[in-house]
């Protein structure tokens, strides 16, 4: 099971696959029914990572019925909050919405942090794709408290600018501002590609709150860190928002 989750974490998804089998049929052979629980959820996680939405629920359920049988009651929450995502990518909204939020409510009562920082991340990019923003917003405010717990950086600079474009699309850009600003904190200097991806979009949000100085520079910024890495769509997203800017501060000509 090491060598798999190894290839696993490496994202070499098909070859992770051709040990998962031999472990599969090894633990169906000598009855090992906790270590085909183990290697049925792995191979769940890997259709789930190729995007095979209904391999990967059978898998999990398969595994969650296992660990049913020996009462596991850990295992069972870290499935039933992935299986719930799942179930909603292929299709089944309202069986997976409940398994979702079953899982967390199970990883809440056992203060498991780490699962709970990506079962909120996984609830949260659900809201987001189905434009539930309101909803979408709650959980990615608890994922945020939860990377601040566990001193998770990544996961703070990702929290907080998926806040700041959630506050964007609701047009609330006093709020954008803050949270692309704290994404920003967190961020090296050095980091040109998180930078990139985040200064085009707080310069917009500057624009929209009439902050326009502060907007131009960091819309330059935006657009001179986008061409260095030739990132076609952070140029884009800079160059509409300086033509935005520039139509607001009657700077027709450059618009």
């Amino acid at each position: 099971l090491e060598i798999i989750t190894l290839h696993y974490e490496a994202n070499a998804y098909d070859l992770a696959l051709k040990y998962i089998e031999q472990s599969e049929k090894l633990s169906k052979n000598i009855k090992f029914d906790k270590g085909l629980a183990q290697t049925l959820y792995l191979k769940a996680l890997i259709y789930s990572k190729k995007e095979e939405h209904e391999k990967a629920v059978g898998y999990y359920t398969e595994s969650k019925r296992l660990y049913t049988v020996f009462n596991d009651t850990l295992n069972i929450a870290k499935i039933n909050s992935k299986l719930g995502v799942t179930k909603i990518k292929a299709g089944d909204y309202k069986a997976g919405i409940i398994d979702a939020l079953s899982g967390i409510q199970q990883l809440e009562n056992k203060k498991l942090d780490h699962d709970l920082a990506y079962a909120y991340r996984n609830l949260e990019n659900v809201y987001q794709y189905t434009n539930a923003l309101d909803d979408a917003i709650v959980y990615y405010l608890k994922g945020l408290e939860k990377d601040k717990t566990l001193a998770d950086t990544n996961g703070i600079i990702i929290s907080s600018k998926n806040l700041g474009d959630l506050y964007s699309k609701k047009q609330e850009f006093k709020e954008a501002v803050n949270y692309y600003t704290s994404a920003l904190e967190f961020v090296k200097r050095t980091d040109t590609t998180l930078r990139a991806a985040i200064l085009p979009k707080l310069g917009g949000a500057y624009v929209k709150t009439k902050r326009y100085a502060l907007a131009r520079r960091t819309l330059k910024e935006g657009e001179k860190l986008n061409r260095s890495i030739k990132n076609d769509l952070g140029i884009l997203i800079s160059l509409n928002n300086l033509g935005t800017l520039n139509y607001d501060t009657n700077n027709y000509e450059a618009a």
